[in-house]
């Protein structure tokens, strides 16, 4: 990056440089409670944003989603219900 020149251009430079370096870290930070945060979940046996939408999609009385979609849903329903079972079973033990 270019300086502007003089002490006032080369304050500006350092700011920008530690707020790229800060906005980096947070980045990574968020990253690592993000994967934290589903790992819990599917620990938990809980249902993944993913999995709401297609569900919701294929399912909703409102809509008139296709066979495909409708299979689909139930599908990821059946899958998660016996991943949730599993974790229930696995908490109790």
């Amino acid at each position: 990056m270019r300086s502007l020149g003089g002490p006032r251009g080369e304050a500006r430079d350092r700011r920008i440089k530690s707020l790229t370096t800060e906005n980096k870290n947070l980045k990574v930070k968020l990253a690592i409670l993000k994967r934290q945060f589903e790992d819990g979940l599917a620990t938990a046996g809980g249902m993944s944003f993913e999995t709401q939408g297609a569900i919701a999609k294929g399912l909703h009385p409102d809509r008139q989603p296709s066979e495909a979609e409708r299979a689909s849903a139930l599908k990821l329903f059946t899958a998660w219900k016996a991943d949730k079972d599993k974790a229930r079973r696995r908490a109790k033990s």
